[in-house]
């Protein structure tokens, strides 16, 4: 015998629901990807307290190219651009209804 803790009837429009927002944050994350910056940051600390910022584009360099106070938006962007990388999320090709097998314990 099952016991089921969360009845069909309540399962199936909560996962409808999960996967509805899911779906946007996916559309949300696809346009902040559209217009990122080419390369990536890298962040260095000198004298414990204080935080350089190098924009490099080639794997080769490590370095890069220092970013200077005006130049914060682009470190933003960059760091933003890795962040969402981490969290890219790709659809799968098909997706199956959640009518069938939602609560069955078959």
């Amino acid at each position: 015998m099952i016991n089921e803790l969360i009845p069909p009837d309540t399962l199936t429009p909560a996962l409808q629901k999960k996967l509805a927002q899911l779906n946007a944050a996916l559309i949300q994350l696809k346009k902040l990807q559209k217009n990122q910056p080419p390369g990536h940051l890298r962040i260095a600390q000198k004298g414990g307290n204080r935080n350089y910022f190098y924009h490099y584009t080639s794997s080769d360099d490590f370095t890069g190219k220092y970013l200077r106070k005006n130049e914060q938006a682009l470190a933003k962007a960059l760091a933003q651009k890795d962040y969402t990388r981490v969290f890219k999320i790709e659809k799968p090709a098909t997706t199956r209804t959640m009518g069938a097998g939602v609560a069955g314990g078959d």
